[in-house]
Order: C-alpha cells, then sequence, then structure tokens
C-alpha cells in the first residue's frame, strides 16, 4: 500500500514538474516570437515610411516647379513631413519599447535561469539597422529645394539682402531705422 502511494506521489510530482519546464519554454518562446514579429514590424514600418516620404517628396518638388513656389515654402514642407514621419517613429518605437518591457517584466527568475542556459531575450535590431534612415529624419531639410535627391544636399548660401536704391558696396541699414 505505501509502495503504491509512493508511486502516485512520484507521478504527480513529475508531471507538475513536466507541466512546469512546458509552462516555462512556451512562455520563453512566446515571449521571444512577440518581441521578434514586434521587430519585424517596426523595420517594415520604417522602411515603408521612408519610401512613403521620398514620394511625397518628389511630389512636393515637381508641384512646386509647377507651380512656381519658392525653395523656402518648399524647404518647409518638406521639413513638416520629414517632422511628421519622425514623430511617427518615435511613437512606432515607444510602442515596441514598451512590448519589449512588458515580456521582460513577465519573465521571473526560472525563466532568467533558463535563458542564462538558452540565450538571452531577443532585443529590436531595427534602431540600429535602419540608423542611417532615422538620422535623415532627424537631419533638417536643407540646400536646393528643387532637387529629388536625399542626403548630400549642400547647404544653403546666406540670404543677400539688396536695396535696388544703394550700391552694392553701401551696407544695408538695420531693421527698425
Amino acid at each position: 500500500m505505501q509502495i503504491a502511494i509512493l508511486i502516485v506521489a512520484s507521478i504527480s510530482a513529475i508531471s507538475v514538474i513536466v507541466t512546469g519546464y512546458v509552462s516555462l519554454v512556451l512562455r520563453v518562446r512566446k515571449n521571444d516570437d512577440r518581441i521578434r514579429n514586434c521587430d519585424e514590424d517596426l523595420h517594415r514600418w520604417v522602411e515603408s515610411e521612408a519610401a512613403e516620404l521620398r514620394r511625397e517628396k518628389i511630389a512636393l518638388v515637381l508641384r512646386g516647379k509647377d507651380s512656381g513656389a519658392r525653395p523656402y515654402s518648399m524647404r518647409f514642407r518638406k521639413d513638416q513631413a520629414r517632422r511628421q514621419v519622425l514623430r511617427r517613429y518615435e511613437e512606432q518605437l515607444l510602442s515596441a519599447e514598451r512590448m519589449v518591457r512588458d515580456a521582460q517584466l513577465s519573465e521571473f527568475g526560472v525563466h532568467r535561469s533558463w535563458r542564462r542556459f538558452h540565450g538571452p531575450m531577443p532585443t529590436l535590431t531595427t534602431p540600429i539597422e535602419k540608423a542611417d534612415v532615422i538620422e535623415r529624419w532627424k537631419t533638417p531639410v536643407t540646400g536646393p529645394e528643387m532637387s529629388t535627391t536625399e542626403g548630400d544636399i549642400p547647404p544653403e548660401k546666406p540670404i543677400e539682402l539688396l536695396d535696388p536704391y544703394r550700391s552694392a558696396t553701401e551696407p544695408f541699414p538695420a531693421q527698425g531705422h
């Protein structure tokens, strides 16, 4: 009789251990998949927004050439589009970072022990992989605005104020005088 009780107790203990192990593995895999999917979504989002911003800038340039818009208004519109994309990226990144933090907080000591032997929790790689695109979004629009290229745009020359009633060698009077 005691042997039967020991066998039942042993089977119950083994069942609890196996169930706990399976639960642990499933939780870790679920968190890893959530992080990888979130990073993949962020990566696709950045690529999509970069392409959309390029199309929008080209459309602005073409509309500006057709309408005879001033270069500073074109620069303003391009810069406004760039700032909007950057703001949306920061919101997307914040959302992704929150999801990673939630995954980290859902794991306890046993999960951390598991990760010590089976590899760390994945991280968001998109901010590093797409750093050049994100850096372009952070850089204000400058230079000749009728260009459709991105990146190496030379800085704009300072605006020179000319008074048609003065000679080019006379200094321009200060405002308010």
